[in-house]
């Protein structure tokens, strides 16, 4: 999982950062700054081939010029839907 959203981060020239809590259910914590469409394109992707995923938050905060920071707490379902 950290590498597939490395690569994604990477791919669409997001600065990320990610944090796992362990416990009953894993929780993520990703940070990412860039373009909007961007983090969208990001987004997108990772929930789409990634379906033990779920969004919890999701927060933009756009700093004045400064690019667009994202953060996302997703829970992560151990047993594949």
């Amino acid at each position: 999982m950290n590498k597939q959203i490395q690569r994604l981060a990477a791919r669409n020239g997001l600065s990320q950062h990610l944090r796992w809590e362990m416990g009953q259910k894993p929780i993520l914590h990703l940070q990412l700054t860039g373009h909007f469409e961007k983090t969208k394109t990001f987004l997108t992707a990772l929930l789409a081939n990634s379906s033990q995923l779920s969004v919890s938050r999701l927060q933009f905060i756009k700093p004045e010029d400064s690019p667009l920071q994202t953060e996302i707490i997703f829970q992560l379902d151990k047993e594949t839907k």
